[in-house]
């Protein structure tokens, strides 16, 4: 070793040495006046010295701001808590605050109770749940079927799993405990607590805080709190001590200082100033509007992917409907449901991400399962003998369309569907109102070559969709099918409930459901609607409710049949062919992978804010105008030049803009003329207004159309 640098190590150990030194120094102070421990109280790193030193054989500390701290607030604990229960248990009736409201009632009344019976003001988390259940059971119907000792099963999970997330080891106390090993004492622990033994070790095995400890009490245990001195008679009794035997350690004057005194235990105060100071701030408040705000804000500003493609703002509605579709699958008490492809692939995934992050599992988890379908893949399974047929819901949207579309939606490849024109003498291609008198169906339904090809793939496809569906392990005998898609009309769900007849029928869970005279049996929109039930925020996601379907692409193409696979079950054949497979691929997987990031970081929120459902809501519609009002922002411009395959009713590609070039200047002066004499209806036609608004007329007139639909809708 060099001389410099054996210097360099002599002068660091000096450091240390030094500095050990003034710790104990300061440590021996801290010890010479009681009186000086009790004004000030005892900085943590301090503790070491003075528990090493101390003539005490046995060192007892408390737990909470102690050994451990919170990074919330003590109390809000119990929010957090309260609302991880009401969403697990998926309550309809009572939302996390108010079933806080509920138990904060219960405890008081509990201490009451018991400090009248047996002197203490504690309570036990068994009388609080089995209370709690008590009241809850009658305005909840989902917890009929919930036994008591299942309520505070699921109770107690999630209490200790909260209270896992937010404690912290105080590292300093950590030395502390080990300094009191090493010094050979015999170390103790002790909580005014409402969780029992078993929780609160559960609490603090993993954060290594029980090595070498002889013995924990919990107040609950014994109706014995240090508030009223009885915890300390107890082990006292228990550990064969006297008083002047045990040093306790503590943050509070009362209950870790006076009541101890009082029986002639010496005690050591913490100074735990700044903990306190942080617990009364709005930093460990779990229900800071501004603090949870700016947290959201903050997940949802930026994306890996840059501007143009962060379309990250479409995660809070997303988690909107997951929480909604989890308490509605409760509420029906629901144990499997089939995410319908393509969109349900990301949802289900975020679906399973809720479940985890609510540590759901076994029977008490809902399996989901994933269904790989389309109109397309589906409508002829579901159709009648020809003569019987009238094809209503085909021709409620696509009256007017060519002979090949409508055999191709019927799941006829383009070679059969030339040759069945040809019979019945049918231009292919020629677009016409196929149900007219004389017109293409009731020629159709005059040719040999189409009755013989329809009813064979009718009866094919149908055995061939039963036997896929019974081989997704759904007990349709004993259960519905329930269907998740992102919506509008719930097409599929009619199909598959007439294609399969399931003996329980079919339930349909959408983000969003939109009515034309379809029928709506069944059928639940649980973001929103036109039907009244949730219709508040409808304008503003009828301005473009395409981009869910773009954003929430799967990483297969759209179902165009069913046939066997080599090992003779049935498997859905895919439409690898599409012209817009190569750019979901590159372009549209990122950016939904991305939006499935944030939803997870949006959960992770979730454990440390308690947020409202209705203020969610508002902010879930205020991020989504912020895509669709602000067509020239760089997410704008790349929806502005995303497509759209058709592949029902009619087949193409689409795009919001289907030019490059600008408006002419008449193009520009017929829309701005329609606009003003036919408002309604011209907004009505467009499949994005505010782009269309901004491509003819600028940016002016196009923020205010959106300043005018956010004050619309209350935002």
């Amino acid at each position: 070793m060099s001389e410099d640098k054996g210097v360099s190590v002599l002068s660091g150990l000096a450091v240390r040495i030094s500095e050990a030194a003034r710790v104990r120094r300061r440590a021996l102070r801290l010890r010479g006046s009681l009186g000086q421990r009790l004004a000030k109280g005892a900085p943590a790193e301090c503790v070491a010295a003075i528990v090493a030193d101390c003539p005490q054989s046995v060192v007892a500390f408390d737990v909470f701001d102690t050994l451990v701290k919170r990074s919330v607030a003590p109390e809000h604990v119990k929010i957090l808590a309260a609302d991880r229960l009401a969403r697990r248990l998926g309550l309809s009736q009572v939302d996390g605050l108010e079933l806080y409201g509920m138990r904060q009632a219960i405890e008081a009344e509990l201490c009451r109770q018991n400090l009248d019976d047996e002197g203490e003001a504690e309570f036990r988390f068994a009388d609080l749940a089995a209370r709690l259940h008590a009241l809850l059971v009658d305005r909840e119907p989902v917890l009929a079927p919930l036994p008591v000792d299942g309520f505070h099963e699921q109770m107690l999970a999630i209490e200790v799993t909260v209270e896992h997330d937010v404690l912290t080891p105080i590292a300093a106390m950590r030395r502390a405990l080990a300094a009191a090993r090493d010094a050979g004492k015999r170390i103790v622990l002790l909580s005014d607590f409402y969780l029992s033994r078993p929780a609160l070790e559960a609490l603090l095995a993993p954060l290594g805080l029980l090595d070498g400890i002889e013995s924990l009490q919990v107040s609950c245990d014994h109706m014995a709190s240090k508030r009223s001195g009885r915890l300390y008679d107890l082990v006292l009794e228990e550990l064969g001590l006297a008083p002047c035997d045990m040093l306790m350690i503590g943050d509070n004057p009362f209950a870790d200082g006076q009541t101890a005194r009082e029986r002639g235990i010496e005690t050591l105060l913490l100074d735990c100033t700044d903990q306190r100071n942080f617990y009364r701030s709005p930093a460990a408040s779990v229900t800071s509007a501004r603090h949870w705000e700016s947290a959201v804000g903050l997940a949802l500003s930026s994306s890996p992917l840059g501007p143009e493609r962060n379309f990250r703002p479409l995660a809070p509605v997303l988690l909107l409907f997951i929480e909604r579709l989890h308490r509605e699958l409760c509420a029906g008490g629901h144990t499997h449901v089939a995410f319908l492809a393509c969109e349900g692939q990301p949802l289900r995934y975020m679906f399973e991400l809720y479940q985890d992050e609510l540590g759901l599992k076994g029977d008490d988890r809902i399996t989901s399962h994933y269904l790989i379908a389309s109109r397309r893949s589906t409508y002829i399974a579901s159709l009648a003998p020809l003569d019987e047929e009238d094809f209503a819901d085909l021709l409620l949207l696509y009256r007017c369309i060519s002979v090949h579309d409508f055999l191709q939606s019927l799941g006829f490849h383009a070679e059969v569907a030339g040759e069945i024109a040809r019979e019945a003498g049918l231009a292919l291609d020629k677009v016409m109102d196929i149900a007219a008198p004389g017109g293409a169906i009731e020629r159709l339904r005059g040719s040999p070559a189409f009755r013989k090809a329809y009813e064979q793939r009718r009866i094919d496809q149908r055995t061939l969709l039963r036997d896929y569906v019974n081989g997704l392990g759904i007990p349709l005998k004993t259960h519905p099918l329930v269907l998740v898609d992102v919506g509008w009309k719930g097409s599929i769900q009619d199909f598959l409930s007439r294609a399969l007849s399931p003996p329980l029928g079919t339930m349909g869970c959408y983000l969003g459901l939109m009515s034309i005279g379809q029928s709506l049996k069944g059928k639940k929109g649980l973001v929103f609607d036109n039907t009244g039930a949730n219709s508040h925020f409808l304008p503003l996601y009828n301005e473009n409710r395409s981009l869910f379907e773009i954003v929430l692409s799967a990483d297969h193409a759209s179902a165009l049949a069913y046939g066997p696979s080599a090992d003779g079950a049935a498997r859905p054949l895919l439409d690898e062919d599409r012209p817009e497979q190569e750019w979901i691929r590159k372009q549209v997987l990122p950016i939904r992978d991305d939006v499935l990031e944030v939803f997870a970081e949006l959960l992770a929120l979730r454990r440390r804010h308690v947020v409202r459902e209705r203020h969610w809501e508002r902010l879930s519609a205020r991020a989504f105008a912020r895509l669709v009002h602000a067509p020239w922002r760089p997410p704008g411009r790349w929806l502005a030049q995303a497509c759209h395959g058709e592949n029902f009713g009619v087949f193409r590609t689409t795009r919001f803009r289907e030019s490059a070039t600008l408006p002419t200047l008449d193009e520009r002066l017929r829309f701005l003329t329609a606009l003003a004499t036919r408002p309604r209806r011209t907004i009505g036609r467009l499949l994005w207004p505010a782009e269309v608004i901004h491509r003819h007329l600028g940016r002016l007139p196009a923020f205010a159309y959106g300043v005018y639909r956010r004050i619309q809708v209350g935002l």
